[in-house]
């Protein structure tokens, strides 16, 4: 029995393309869960704090039907920023195209890199509409609790429960009530890293902004490597 591939960064171009020329089930199962939770973490903060649930994971398992569907550019350098970029753009035009209500065009770099028109021709279609929201919250309640509320935050605020919004009142010193209320009102994720790491700091001193970010940044990156691990393990 082959071994299954286990994608990364560093493979998953390579993947693609081997899924593209042998069809292997396999093959084709590894990389699109793995670009899949990768995506996730990669939805526009807009997207994430204002669309509809239902058109969010539209977006997404439409733009995985296309990487099943279609190849990619062969002289693509950095797969991680091409797939973030595009699939901005897919998001925007999903949005445009639902207004509108019809059809549009997508907009790619890849001139030969077309939308597909049936998406449930893929062999993969079903594997990947079993696997939607579900298996990222499953794999969040895993987490510690810090490593839940930092990454909700971040992916979509609305996910968080009474007892991580109890913790945030609780580093805070508010009431749940006002927690909430803030999250709502804040306009970008620098207001969000003031709720979840409380502190004195002046908002208007641009390096106590950036050392801010910076230890929120690190702070997320170790949640999501986390995260994207219970992912690859439950994917397994």
């Amino acid at each position: 029995m082959s071994e299954k591939p286990r994608a990364s960064w560093d493979n998953a171009l390579d993947l693609l393309v081997q899924w593209h020329e042998e069809r292997r089930p396999k093959v084709g199962r590894a990389v699109l869960r793995f670009i899949e939770s990768e995506l996730r973490l990669m939805t526009p903060a807009l997207v994430r704090r204002s669309w509809p649930d239902d058109l969010v994971e539209d977006a997404l398992q439409d733009f995985l039907v296309r990487l099943v569907e279609h190849r990619l550019p062969s002289d693509i350098a950095d797969l991680r920023a091409y797939l973030r970029r595009a699939f901005g753009n897919h998001c925007i035009d999903s949005y445009r195209a639902r207004a509108r209500k019809r059809e549009t065009s997508l907009e790619s770099s890849a001139v030969d890199w077309e939308r597909p028109q049936e998406p449930a021709a893929s062999p993969l279609d079903a594997v990947l509409r079993d696997e939607q929201r579900a298996r990222v919250q499953a794999a969040l309640v895993r987490l510690s609790l810090a490593d839940r509320v930092v990454l909700k935050l971040e992916l979509a605020p609305e996910w968080l429960e009474e007892e991580e919004v109890a913790w945030l009142a609780e580093r805070t010193a508010s009431s749940r009530r006002e927690i909430r209320e803030a999250i709502d009102v804040a306009d970008d994720m620098y207001a969000l890293t003031r709720i979840f790491d409380p502190g004195d700091d002046d908002p208007d001193d641009p390096e106590a902004r950036r050392m801010r970010m910076e230890r929120f940044r690190r702070r997320r990156a170790r949640a999501r490597e986390k995260l994207r691990a219970l992912l690859e393990e439950d994917g397994a």
